[in-house]
């Protein structure tokens, strides 16, 4: 194995024409975007959720017709080679004639940034098309020059603070935030017991079961939504109100306040233009189990940064930079793990320099290696029969490696492709019906990975892409009807006296403290 390289995205000529256009939420940015490219009639939009890139292809097959736009996804290639194609943007590709890059600041993300930043720094394109937040102007600047041109845009219907809200006064067209699936489906389970119709948002469910319960808060059929910060990633919804359950979230760390650009972000939803002509901000009261915080709410009234005399919740000063497969110079995949962490290392020397580049942790890359590395074919490693190139693709998979589930997965991937047999039509042919929503997602989570593999390793293993789109849809109405009763049954009530309760506890304050009083009095 030789020594790793470091590379910085970098263009080797550079755009024609380059148009950066910031603002926040409801201020049009991407809606100008995307009837820029609709003029043009080529290129390529790359958005940071596969919800987002569907909206976007949708919206532009309405005005150009289903033949000249395509999309492109990890789970899903519709007439990839038409000229206006609609990307999430890991799968944009690196040269086009016109990119569309939404959502610039998701380059300081940790996790996905290296995708942004290396079409931001890196893309080779005739006509460049940047969007995203008013404090992403720093890493703007730096990539793309000081004197880039930047077009700020404001709302187009003004956000402002209300008042605390009640459960039982909160109006239609609203969304409720809180932070987890426990407390979506409380909140969720006591507006259904005043009478409300109700959709649910949460991460663990796959985008399907978003956009059928999405369909019924915008078809009028359900009047409110429960949901968590996923409401925040760009999803366009009719609604007036947005009010805060919870201002307070767990961040893989610690639980913590929510920053100002998040409750703006989240906050934003409210007053979409064209959609809705209100945009109020509040806060829920009354809730055994939840405080939010006023003062959290009303920082959104007061940006503390400022870019170009434009007020900003934050500054977005460095993008992400991860390694491509020839950066890490192996030729086998058992060398992996040591040129990942070689690479690593020498990246955060190299790039000390550089002030807009940050190093992508690899730890996750690294964990799925070890998962390959355990599972055992005789007395050797699968991870060691993988060609390199397989393995590489297998540890970008869409999965979380600590989740259990998804490293079953993972390996029997890894087990298909070395000639192990593995038969993935058990995943296509059961029964959902009566299944639990818990179990519904994680079933979904498994066949949205195998839905990437199927494109990814196309023609490699014993199952289609259609068989398993096929199985996501019958999961997905399973599922839909699971959330309906897990809402019917999702007020939490003390073990001991029946009352309603915080949902991440068994039993209520005055219960729990009377045992308390027992112990000691013993």
């Amino acid at each position: 194995m030789t020594t790793s390289r470091v590379r910085v995205p970098l263009r080797r000529s550079s755009p024609h024409r380059i148009e950066v256009f910031l603002g926040p939420t409801n201020s049009g940015k991407t809606h100008q975007a995307l009837a820029y490219l609709a003029l043009r009639g080529s290129g390529i939009y790359a958005a940071p959720l596969r919800m987002l890139a569907f909206e976007s292809y949708e919206r532009l097959c309405a005005k150009l017709g289903t033949d000249l736009v395509g999309l492109v996804t990890g789970e899903e290639h519709i007439n990839e080679h038409a000229p206006v194609v609609c990307c999430t943007a890991e799968m944009a590709p690196i040269r086009s004639n016109l990119l569309v890059l939404d959502e610039v600041q998701w380059a300081q993300d940790p996790d996905r940034g290296y995708a942004w930043t290396r079409l931001l720094a890196g893309a080779e394109v005739e006509e460049l098309y940047v969007t995203g937040e008013v404090g992403a102007a720093p890493l703007v600047k730096a990539v793309l020059g000081e004197d880039v041109p930047i077009t700020y845009l404001d709302r187009l219907c003004p956000l402002r603070v209300g008042h605390k809200v009640k459960l039982s006064t909160i109006p239609q067209s609203s969304v409720v935030v809180a932070f987890s699936r426990k407390a979506v489906l409380h909140l969720a389970g006591m507006l259904r017991d005043k009478g409300r119709n109700v959709s649910v948002l949460y991460g663990a469910l796959p985008p399907e079961v978003r956009r059928a319960q999405i369909e019924k808060f915008v078809a009028g059929e359900n009047d409110v939504v429960v949901a968590t910060d996923v409401i925040g990633h760009g999803i366009n919804l009719p609604v007036d109100q947005v009010i805060f359950a919870e201002t307070d979230k767990f961040d893989g760390t610690k639980r913590r306040n929510l920053e100002p650009w998040e409750t703006s972000q989240i906050g934003g939803r409210a007053g979409r233009y064209g959609l809705s002509d209100k945009g109020i901000v509040s806060w829920l009261g009354g809730i055994t189990g939840f405080a939010p915080s006023e003062e959290v709410i009303r920082a959104i009234e007061s940006p503390s940064k400022q870019v170009d005399n434009q007020a900003a919740y934050r500054l977005v000063k460095w993008g992400f930079v991860a390694p491509a497969l020839e950066d890490l110079q192996v030729t086998k995949p058992t060398e992996l793990v040591q040129a990942l962490v070689e690479w690593a290392n020498l990246a955060r020397e190299e790039l000390a320099g550089v002030k807009w580049a940050r190093v992508s942790s690899v730890e996750p890359f690294i964990a799925k290696l070890q998962i390959l590395r355990k599972i055992k074919v005789g007395k050797k490693s699968v991870l060691s029969l993988l060609s390199l190139d397989d393995a590489w693709k297998l540890i970008h998979a869409p999965c979380d490696p600590d989740e259990r589930a998804d490293a079953a997965i993972l390996s029997k991937l890894a087990l298909a492709l070395v000639g192990r047999i593995t038969n993935f039509t058990v995943f296509v042919n059961r029964n959902p019906r009566g299944a639990v929503a818990a179990r519904l997602e994680t079933w979904a989570r498994e066949l949205v990975m195998l839905r990437w593999a199927t494109l990814t390793f196309e023609g490699r293993l014993d199952i289609t892409h259609e068989a398993v789109s096929r199985q996501l849809d019958t999961v997905t109405d399973a599922l839909n009807a699971a959330l309906a009763r897990a809402v019917e049954n999702g007020v939490a009530r003390c073990i001991s006296c029946g009352k309603v309760c915080a949902p991440w506890f068994p039993k209520c304050d005055s219960c729990h403290a009377s045992r308390q009083h027992r112990h000691y009095d013993q």
